[in-house]
């Protein structure tokens, strides 16, 4: 069963809100990452991955709670099947490495895994005010996608000092190339 909800209620994305205030202090953030990640598990227990997180996809309502929007590269997974995805789809700057590390059109990936990568950068985006692998010195306006994924999975995840210990922590988890360090 497929619904849609239409609501006006919201007060925009996500990412304007991150771009008006420049970053979010990490109390905001921390309410906002444990929401989104509290939506993301609702999915994957429903066994429905959204491969397209971004700060784009995420609205905020008039109390500033999150709203996970555009469902339309969504897709379903068996457990049998462990879940592996084959379409690579999403936004480039929010690629897992295991997306793009391949030419091959027919690479077969962890949808799961895709979407925790994409929430470290979201939450990486809250605390920095920017995205982790979006400031290749060789591709400046990120134009060049074979460039940007080039950088995504050659670049070291490097962590600003003024971040708290946890948040780094997280972060090193979350945004690691290996599928197998990688939190679920």
């Amino acid at each position: 069963m497929i619904s849609v909800c239409l609501s006006s209620s919201y007060c925009g994305e996500l990412f304007d809100y991150i771009l008006k205030h420049h970053y979010l202090q990490e109390n905001e953030a921390k309410r906002l990452f444990a929401q989104l990640i509290s939506g993301v598990h609702y999915m994957h227990q429903k066994h429905i991955v959204h491969r397209d997180l971004k700060l784009e996809n995420l609205l905020l309502s008039k109390d500033r709670d999150i709203i996970i929007t555009d469902f339309g590269f969504a897709n379903r997974f068996k457990l049998e099947h462990q879940d592996l995805m084959v379409t690579s789809c999403g936004s480039p700057c929010y690629a897992a490495p295991e997306l793009v590390i391949s030419d091959d059109e027919n690479i077969h990936y962890v949808g799961t895994a895709v979407d925790i990568w994409s929430c470290g950068v979201i939450l990486f985006a809250m605390l920095c005010g920017y995205l982790p692998f979006d400031d290749d010195p060789n591709n400046p306006q990120g134009t060049n996608i074979h460039l940007l994924y080039k950088y995504i999975i050659n670049t070291p995840l490097e962590l600003p000092s003024s971040m708290s210990e946890e948040a780094k922590d997280l972060l090193k988890r979350m945004l690691i190339s290996s599928l197998v360090g990688r939190i679920s």
